[in-house]
């Protein structure tokens, strides 16, 4: 389905491309690292609602994006040979702790917004509890993760992004929601938008 006002919504989906570029340009000190994720990731939405509207798949913020890295050969000049065998008897205890954390990280993310703070200081007190409210920091891209006070600041702002992750989500979802319904466009029609590690 082609959108009658597509050559409009290509061109705008371009320009607000192009100050993505120049906003993370002007905001690359690493002070302001906050608010240039802030603004990509708010850019970025209103990109992928564009893109949406066009039939097109959403972008990935460059925060978010996997990196891939190939095998280490050298280190500091020296060939770098691991010859030990690892079976999968020695994975299994490591991975099921890996899985458990992962578990207990993604539950604490999805009910942060609802919790207090007491509620999450008083989880940091308890056993690998400062690990798991790190990850979730971390999860969502939040610099200085390991070594910030969890203090009542810290965890306002781990909420604040988590809440703009889940508004985004569900911007994307109904938008995607609309074009598999068939929502059809109307010249004229306004279709603005109203692993763990050692911390």
């Amino acid at each position: 389905m082609t959108h009658p006002h597509q050559e409009a919504l290509e061109k705008a989906i371009e320009l607000h491309k192009q100050a993505n570029e120049y906003s993370k340009e002007i905001l690359a000190h690493k002070d302001l690292a906050t608010i240039r994720m802030f603004t990509e990731t708010n850019t970025l939405k209103n990109i992928n609602y564009l893109n949406t509207l066009l039939g097109n798949a959403p972008e990935i913020a460059d925060m978010h994006k996997i990196q891939e890295y190939g095998p280490v050969k050298n280190f500091f000049g020296k060939a770098v040979e691991n010859k030990n065998v690892v079976t999968k008897k020695d994975l299994t205890p490591q991975q099921q702790e890996k899985d458990r954390f992962f578990a207990e990280r993604d539950q604490m993310y999805a009910q942060f917004p609802q919790l207090t703070d007491e509620d999450i200081l008083s989880k940091c007190e308890q056993p690998g509890g400062e690990s798991i409210v790190r990850a979730v920091a971390k999860k969502i891209g939040i610099e200085g993760y390991k070594t910030r006070a969890l203090d009542v600041s810290f965890i306002d702002e781990i909420r604040q992004w988590i809440i703009l992750e889940h508004e985004q989500e569900t911007a994307l979802r109904d938008a995607e929601n609309g074009i598999k319904g068939g929502t059809s466009f109307e010249p004229g029609e306004d279709d603005t938008e109203e692993e763990p590690e050692e911390m």
